[in-house]
């Protein structure tokens, strides 16, 4: 599928199917380099951007995306912030395609203290698609708690846990809630 077949008429009449299809790579490229920026409006922009990929290509939008954020993330320094970021956005317009590929990054053992930041951080944009998520979450949080012996790891770590409980949006998430926590 095209990404400008969703276009207004005149933009769609102006270039064949396979010369449009020949350019999604690099109006992928200029999403996903929009995306890190360190302008929050163009982050923003980028995002809903972004949506539209996902909707106009498909999956193709996301795995040729997410994992050079998650790469962007891993770096120290303010480049992990504004990867960080740039997954808040995605998230904000994308929660249920783009979720699932961060928890496992991010609940990897041993967790970090960034890697609980980030997921602190990421759930509070998460919506309802937290609730397909929460089990797997709360648990690999809880255990890392349970077992880490840094005092600033350990903070980070309640802090996660704190902002997955409080993203928590309707009955269901609720619900998953409390099941984790009897099971765990």
């Amino acid at each position: 599928m095209s990404l400008f077949r969703s276009l207004p008429f005149p933009c769609r009449v102006n270039a064949s199917d396979s010369q449009r299809d020949d350019h999604e790579n690099d109006i992928i490229v200029i999403v996903r380099n929009s995306l890190v920026d360190e302008d929050a409006a163009v982050r923003s922009a980028a995002a809903k951007a972004f949506d539209v990929l996902q909707d106009t290509i498909g999956d193709n939008a996301i795995h040729a995306t997410i994992p050079t954020l998650l790469a962007a993330l891993r770096q120290p320094g303010a480049s992990s912030g504004t990867a960080l970021q740039a997954l808040r956005e995605v998230m904000a317009v994308r929660a249920a395609d783009v979720f699932p590929l961060l928890i496992p990054v991010l609940t990897t053992t041993p967790i970090t203290a960034f890697n609980a930041r980030a997921l602190g951080s990421l759930v509070s944009v998460a919506g309802t698609a937290l609730n397909s998520r929460m089990r797997k979450l709360l648990l690999s949080v809880l255990q890392a708690r349970e077992s880490e012996k840094d005092e600033d790891i350990s903070a980070e770590l309640d802090e996660a846990l704190s902002s997955i409980v409080a993203a928590i949006e309707d009955s269901e998430g609720l619900n998953i809630l409390m099941m984790a926590l009897l099971e765990w």
